[in-house]
């Protein structure tokens, strides 16, 4: 597991953590944590957020990379 990016944004008017992860398999993926935590922290306890989702909160994906459904 790689993290690409951590976001500390607020998400509904609370504070959120939000990371970019990659896997071993070479595809990304999203997960949101409500609070201020670490990206590992968020990355194995968070919600996973769909494609969609992720890419209204700014994260972009890279290139040559899919996001994991």
């Amino acid at each position: 597991m790689h993290i690409h990016e951590t976001r500390y944004m607020n998400i509904a008017d609370r504070p959120a953590t939000v990371v970019l992860v990659e896997s071993v398999a070479d595809d990304v993926a999203a997960y949101a944590f409500s609070g201020r935590v670490s990206g590992h922290h968020a990355a194995h306890h968070g919600y996973k957020l769909t494609e969609r989702e992720a890419r209204r909160l700014g994260l972009a994906i890279p290139a040559g990379k899919y996001y994991r459904r």
